[in-house]
């Protein structure tokens, strides 16, 4: 069988992590940073809406009209480095969340 390819070839493959830090996150009615302070050398993130709203996400300046979102107790990963710094916004509320990040 072929190595998958890929932003998240190293999941699929099962390259193990490193380090895995999980930190819950409650969002307010202004852009949160998701998490406050990045994981060091993180390879990715992973971001668990257990809420009952959307989550939409992405830089500073997010609202409810972005196009990436996490429905309602939906997930999403993200292949980001911890120089790359991601925002969260709830539709509503101030829901609390759940950001998985792995090195």
């Amino acid at each position: 069988m072929a190595r998958p390819q890929g932003w998240n070839s190293d999941l699929s493959a099962g390259v193990p992590w490193v380090n895995l830090r999980v930190t819950r996150v409650t969002l307010a009615a202004t852009a949160t940073l998701l998490p406050a302070v990045a994981l060091l050398n993180r390879r990715g993130i992973w971001i668990f809406n257990t809420s009952t709203v959307k989550l939409y996400f992405g830089s500073s300046a997010v609202d409810t009209s972005s196009p990436f979102l996490v429905p309602q107790v939906g997930n999403q990963p993200l292949p980001v480095t911890s120089d790359v710094l991601i925002y969260g916004l709830p539709a509503s509320g101030t829901p609390t969340i759940e950001v998985w990040e792995y090195a």
